[in-house]
């Protein structure tokens, strides 16, 4: 659908955030189940000084990992629409 060189296809550009996030949230899940409070404190770093150890949960559910999981997709999945609907319009003003 892209008429303009530099334009984004605003539906391939979401699936291809929400598959981004996806997998990031999902490597995310593992780590979590699998190391607990040693995956949570290498996650902290990335903050810089927030103490998420406050307020994480270790002991996720399964179903509410799906839930999250879900949720981060169509998140993700509306930010990559608006992101490349967002850039075409950048986009046709150079």
């Amino acid at each position: 659908m892209a008429t303009m060189k530099n334009e984004l296809n605003i539906k391939t550009t979401a699936f291809a955030v929400a598959t981004t996030s996806a997998l990031i949230y999902g490597a995310c899940v593992v780590l979590l189940r699998l190391f607990g409070l040693t995956a949570i404190s290498f996650f902290a770093k990335m903050f810089h000084g927030i103490d998420i150890t406050k307020m994480a949960v270790i002991n996720v559910s399964w179903g509410d990992a799906l839930v999250g999981f879900m949720e981060i997709v169509v998140a993700a999945f509306l930010v990559g629409a608006v992101f490349a609907k967002i850039y075409n319009v950048f986009a046709k003003r150079e």
